[in-house]
């Protein structure tokens, strides 16, 4: 079956607008459910920070959480202000719920591990929780106390088949308007293609045909049966393209000769042309390669905060970065050609001296060159440098680069550190009293020489020994409970008295202090204390009660 112009060009334009139409649908439905997941979880946590910044005001004022009133109702305003919102809660660590939308939800505990696990955690978290028989977006917001304790958390969510409900929604409105438009477009193409395709292509068509029929015999026209315009277009021109075609052949033939020829008598020439061409080729990979290579190379000189410097065998400065002139102190136009005699003593100097000579003659790098230079503005400084020889094409020495790092602070630090420990174990060791520390588990990881004379065991004995070890059944099962309530509330224990076992296994009363130690992260991590020994007091008492004072003596 012949069809028109008109009818092809309307069925390609259909078939493509249909096309159009599915993909703009789908594509953009896809679109729309990300950015409105996104934009209904971003507003979800800023519903949440509300409701957590209004939960921290009664407990910046030293109010406990669990005393708070009235707070049962801001979530139910939340729930019923934000009509996407299915829940509103506070929960405390141990999974109880202290406060909800739904008052009779409250004082219920969740023994999920999965939710208790995200109420612990100390920054916002999401994920989809799967309760009441439908999925919800879960988000969790951690809610602190006075002193930055983390005591509950702000738990809100949403439906996820909500954003289902609305991309469906939109897929609808979408496919309705893109009809309304699919069908006005179909319309206007029709009148379009009627006047500005069909109507000049009938023209060219008669146009052909009396050429044809003019062309004095070079073309062989016939009367063609056809509704199609460009079929005849399409026919007519192939009676013209037989013409061409004999005469483009005439020309090749001649092209071909004369190639022939040319290339019979130019051969060292072509030859020239391409090795020309190859080498301009390699060189602007090559120039190409160098440029990036300089530009990355300049980078990362330039972005690290060491000084990398370069220079002849005697330590001239030849080439360095901008972090070098920081840390000698000097502008860039001063320090070209300086050597290290010039920002450093007599001694200094000889010894780096000496030092880069032996690296010149062995050829191996030295890593930790330590050194003090005296910077322009007359300040002293630690520094640490790397020296390495740099070789020419025939394995000679011409030069030398390195890295030179600043470690006064290091140095300084280093030094503070080593006196303060020094100061602290001479405290501790002098004092008559034993010094502890222990873990989580009740293992021993510190201790002074006074605790290892008390129990009878040496250092390496006593370094990770449990209280299960020098206590019996009963007295283990206390201390386990006096830490266990200083782990869960924080509070020191001053004096509290143990009967222990000794090493040789004679019993001793000590007493002793308690209190939690907590890491960089205010995590506890393990307990500290002062232990005493009172076993001769504990004599006294016991003589005291089994001997009284006999009637009418005076003591």
């Amino acid at each position: 079956m012949s069809l028109t112009l008109k009818a092809k060009v309307l069925f390609i334009s259909v078939a493509v607008l249909c096309t159009a139409i599915g993909a703009n649908t789908l594509f953009g439905s896809i679109l729309f459910r990300r950015a409105y997941t996104e934009a209904l979880k971003e507003r979800t946590f800023v519903i949440g920070e509300t409701l957590k910044s209004e939960l921290e005001k009664p407990l910046e004022s030293g109010t406990p959480i669990d005393q708070i009133k009235g707070f049962d109702v801001k979530c139910r305003e939340l729930v019923a202000r934000y009509s996407d919102i299915s829940y509103a809660m506070v929960v405390d660590l141990n999974g109880k719920i202290l406060f909800h939308d739904t008052p009779s939800n409250r004082d219920q505990v969740i023994t999920d591990l999965n939710i208790l696990m995200e109420i612990d955690r100390l920054e916002n978290t999401s994920r989809i929780y799967s309760g009441a028989g439908e999925a919800l977006y879960d988000f969790m917001i951690p809610v602190f106390g006075l002193n930055g304790d983390h005591v509950a958390a702000v738990r809100v969510g949403f439906p996820v088949g909500l954003i289902s409900q609305r991309t469906g929604s939109l897929i609808i409105r979408t496919v309705g308007s893109s009809l309304f438009f699919f069908g006005l477009g179909t319309l206007l193409l029709i009148i379009f293609t009627s006047f500005w395709v069909a109507r000049p292509l009938a023209e060219l068509v008669a146009l052909i045909q009396d050429t044809g029929n003019d062309a004095s015999g070079l073309v062989q026209t016939s009367e063609i049966e056809s509704s199609d315009e460009l079929e005849l277009v399409t026919r007519a021109f192939r009676q013209i393209k037989r013409e061409i075609i004999a005469a483009d052949e005439k020309i090749r033939k001649y092209s071909r000769d004369l190639e022939m020829e040319a290339r019979e008598r130019t051969p060292k020439l072509r030859k020239s042309y391409e090795r020309l061409k190859q080498y301009i080729t390699e060189r602007k990979g090559m120039e190409e390669s160098l440029w990036r290579l300089q530009k990355k190379y300049q980078t990362i000189l330039e972005s690290i905060e060491d000084g990398y410097y370069e220079s002849d065998l005697k330590w001239n400065l030849t080439f360095f970065n901008d972090s070098l002139c920081r840390i000698l102190g000097y502008p860039r136009n001063e320090l070209v050609g300086m050597n290290t005699g010039q920002f450093s003593d007599k001694k200094t100097a000889n010894r780096v001296s000496q030092a880069i000579e032996k690296v010149t003659l062995t050829g191996k790098p030295a890593k930790a060159l330590h050194f003090e230079i005296i910077k322009k503005d007359g300040i002293r400084r630690q520094l640490e440098a790397s020296v390495s020889v740099v070789k020419d094409s025939e394995d000679q020495p011409i030069g030398l680069r390195g890295i030179i790092r600043d470690i006064t602070a290091r140095r300084w630090m280093e030094k503070e550190l080593r006196e303060s420990e020094k100061r602290y174990r001479t405290i501790l060791e002098s004092i008559e009293d034993g010094y502890y520390e222990v873990n989580i588990a009740g293992n021993f990881i510190f201790f002074n020489e006074a605790l290892c004379r008390m129990l009878g065991y040496t250092g390496d004995e006593l370094m990770g020994m449990n209280n299960r070890d020098y206590m019996s059944p009963e007295e283990s099962k206390r201390a386990y409970k006096i830490f266990k309530n200083i782990y869960q509330t924080g509070k020191s224990i001053r004096v509290v008295n143990w009967k222990i076992f000794r090493k040789d296994g004679s019993i001793i009363h000590i007493e002793s202090s308690a209190s939690l130690i907590r890491n960089s992260r205010g995590k506890p991590s393990g307990f500290r204390g002062i232990a005493r020994d009172i076993t001769e007091g504990k004599k006294m008492e016991e003589v005291v009660e089994i001997e009284p004072v006999p009637r009418g003596k005076v003591l």
